[in-house]
């Protein structure tokens, strides 16, 4: 559209700025407008008319199709309805609703678009309907709570999974003031359906967030809340505003990221059994755990710093699994701090995965000793420790089943002194008190360096066990060796043709048909494709290069290729 520079009432041009344009004659009719002008509003007249024509042939293209799709529908017609129905349900719930990102599920909309038939079933299956994402931006439409309406009545009367998330980017205060009202207006038609919310997730500032639920809203049937801060938090001085009161929900299972503040939540922490927390400081992380009593499984990520001071100590008595992720590089020092408030009998299951920083080995030991836990199962990744250290917190974890090691590419100490500490106590007096490891039974380690298979292949220890002795239950031994940390230490040599020799390789043939499983494998960093890596199975291949015959099937199941672990996994499975 044409258009003039606007000129303000001084008379001065503020280039910047513009207006659309308007005849040179204003409340002038055709005739009296300048010859430009004239031709100018003829055609944007016959451009209206255009328009016009172009949305009724598109209406009829519209109902043309549909009423094709009608005719030519391969299957549904011919099914009976609630089995067209189930067919659906599979096609909508096909991606994972916890995962996906908040945006509208547009898979109902899609079915509903094809034809007639398909709609009619479409609308009347609630079930296609019981799962949505509403995302607010500053370009979305003022009816967008229309829609919903019309989305969460055609769910019935089923449980609801919901997420309410908006964008708070550094835009003007109209457009933030336009996305409040839609959100205001979203929850408005959310919380009508407040007593069927199942599972909640919430990405709005805290001030808007205390718009859900309340007295007059209850939402006795939530199993699930996650909460999310956004990237442009409301900055709160002083008052926090009413809270968020869902205090007639006793949620199983609640996520929490980005500090969402503890004492604005109102629910019933009596029921929660598993929890995911981030960036909250020591004194708030110990005082969830005080307000959690049922507490089984938790999850805390990053830890936010804070001002010296006595942290009171917490006793949780059914807490049994417990994974810590540290995603700063603050060496443990604040998770130690924690480690050192918590004392936790229950304890079965612990991960601590140092993603920078270190494990820091001394707090754990001190808190498992202190726990007085039976842990069955300990996973340490990145571990900077002198072995020493390491042998002594796992001479507290008599009981331990399953223990697996990342070894930090940066640690000056090697896994050697484990691995022979290992062989030597793998057959044992069990009247002896004091006894390393009695009950382990799966063994894994990554390291980055092709080394210490001598040691590798004397885990399993003996073959013959002696009168009155025992022998450690190991059953699994799986060891990787990641060949992508290379590029971090160029004192290593590269892998090619670096396999067993006869004598090993014997050894660890002698081990599996003994009944031990045993996998090492080599990650030599070359990717197959953006989610791959590829894989060396060195004993494998090692087996091929000397040519040695298997008078038995061994079973060794190994593959080439494997999927390249997340972050938060040590091995590929």
């Amino acid at each position: 559209m044409s258009c003039l520079l606007f000129s303000s009432d001084d008379g001065d041009v503020k280039p910047t700025l513009y207006r659309p344009f308007e005849a040179c004659q204003r409340h002038a009719s055709t005739l009296n407008s300048c010859q430009n002008c004239s031709k100018i509003i003829k055609l944007q007249d016959k451009i209206a008319e255009t328009k016009q024509v172009l949305e009724d042939m598109l209406k009829r293209h519209h109902e043309m199709t549909t009423h094709a799709n009608d005719v030519h529908d391969p299957f549904a017609s011919l099914l009976p309805p609630e089995v067209t129905a189930r067919i659906f349900q599979y096609y909508v719930f096909d991606s994972d609703f916890a995962d996906s990102r908040p945006e509208w599920r547009k898979a109902p909309l899609r079915l509903g678009a094809v034809c007639q038939h398909w709609r009619q079933i479409a609308w009347t299956t609630p079930a296609l309907w019981s799962q949505t994402s509403f995302y607010v931006q500053g370009h979305s439409k003022p009816d967008y709570h229309h829609f919903a309406r019309d989305w969460l009545a055609r769910s019935g009367e089923l449980p609801l999974s919901i997420s309410i998330s908006a964008v708070y980017g550094p835009r003007s205060w109209e457009v933030r003031s336009q996305t409040e009202a839609i959100i205001r207006s979203l929850i408005d038609i959310l919380n009508l359906h407040s007593r069927r919310w199942h599972t909640l997730e919430i990405g709005l500032d805290v001030l808007m967030s205390q718009r859900l639920g309340g007295n007059l809203h209850p939402a006795p049937a939530l199993q699930e809340l996650r909460i999310s801060m956004p990237v442009y938090p409301v900055q709160l001085t002083g008052d926090q505003g009413a809270g968020l009161d869902l205090t007639s929900a006793n949620p199983k299972h609640i996520s929490l990221y980005l500090h969402f503040p503890l004492q604005i939540l109102k629910i019933g922490w009596n029921s929660l059994v598993k929890a995911d927390l981030q960036g909250y400081c020591i004194d708030e992380y110990l005082d969830f755990l005080r307000r959690t009593p049922a507490l089984i499984h938790v999850r805390f990520t990053d830890i936010r710093p804070h001002p010296i001071g006595l942290s009171q100590p917490v006793v949780h008595q059914n807490l049994q699994n417990m994974s810590i992720f540290q995603g700063i590089s603050n060496d443990g020092i604040w998770w130690s701090r924690l480690l050192q408030g918590m004392t936790l009998p229950a304890l079965e299951r612990m991960t601590y995965n140092a993603f920078y920083g270190s494990v820091p080995i001394l707090a754990i030991r001190s808190m498992v000793h202190r726990s007085g836990c039976a842990l069955q199962e300990l996973t340490l990744r990145n571990v900077i420790a002198t072995e020493d250290n390491l042998t002594e917190l796992l001479k507290v974890t008599p009981a331990l089943r399953i223990l697996e090691l990342e070894w930090s590419r940066e640690s000056a100490w090697s896994p050697y002194r484990l691995l022979r500490h290992l062989s030597r106590t793998s057959i044992f007096d069990p009247s002896h008190s004091g006894l390393f490891l009695p009950e382990l039974q799966d063994f894994r380690l990554n390291y980055q360096e092709t080394a210490y298979l001598e040691e590798v292949a004397d885990l399993f220890g003996p073959f013959i066990v002696p009168p009155g002795m025992r022998r450690r239950p190991l059953q699994n031994i799986k060891v990787i060796f990641d060949a992508e940390h290379r590029n971090f230490n160029p004192e290593l040599v590269p892998f090619e043709g670096d396999y067993m020799d006869w004598e090993l390789v014997l050894r660890f043939l002698a081990v599996i048909q003994a009944g031990c499983s045993v996998v090492i494998r080599c990650i030599d960093g070359e990717e197959v494709d953006e989610h791959t890596v590829g894989v060396i199975d060195l004993l494998e291949e090692s087996v091929k290069q000397l040519d040695i015959p298997l008078s038995v099937n061994l079973n060794l199941g190994y593959s080439t290729v494997a999927q390249r672990p997340p972050s938060d996994k040590l091995l590929p499975s």
